[in-house]
């Protein structure tokens, strides 16, 4: 694809590594045709890109984001000088399977909540890190069959406090890879 300067997820800013877009293709070689998968906080499109590489052709990919990053901590970081919504999608639009994205939802996850009427197999936190929102993404995402997320780490007690509950309430199994989660459902 002409234009195309990104090869691996890694040279798009961001906060997850290769170790864990490397378990991605794991996660996604269960899933059954026509899965639908949602991602919840995708930052400048890093794990996007990652999921996008391992993703089934004939999967149903949602992105779910409030693109409120703050813009001077983005220059300052990152060196992006874009908007993140605008920078997510000059990212993600040269992405070869960028089709089996359905829906970007530009909304806060709460708002999103209130209409949603979709089924997902596949869920991926990575957006709100407090114990309340995380304990409330769980919760709402109890009947998918893998939920997995980022920063299990005691940087962010909410996250580890909210899976621990989740999985202790529900006997899911809970995995964990650095700091990265995946909490699956037990087979009976």
């Amino acid at each position: 694809m002409k234009g195309l300067w990104y090869n691996s997820p890694e040279q798009i800013p961001g906060w997850t590594f290769h170790w864990q877009h490397n378990y991605y293709p794991k996660l996604t070689e269960k899933l059954s045709s026509n899965s639908n998968v949602l991602e919840v906080g995708c930052g400048f499109g890093r794990s996007t890109w990652a999921w996008l590489n391992c993703l089934p052709e004939d999967c149903n990919f949602f992105i779910l984001d409030n693109f409120s990053l703050d813009e001077k901590e983005m220059r300052k970081v990152f060196k992006v000088y874009k908007p993140q919504k605008e920078y997510f999608e000059m990212v993600i639009s040269r992405h070869p399977k960028k089709s089996i994205i359905k829906e970007v939802y530009n909304q806060d996850y709460y708002d999103w909540i209130k209409t949603n009427n979709l089924k997902f197999d596949l869920v991926y936190l990575d957006s709100g890190h407090h114990y309340e929102i995380m304990k409330n993404q769980l919760n709402y995402f109890k009947e998918v069959n893998t939920l997995t997320g980022d920063d299990y780490l005691s940087d962010h007690p909410g996250v580890v406090k909210a899976v621990d509950e989740f999985v202790s309430k529900y006997k899911r199994k809970l995995t964990i890879i650095e700091n990265f989660f995946i909490i699956e459902k037990l087979l009976i």
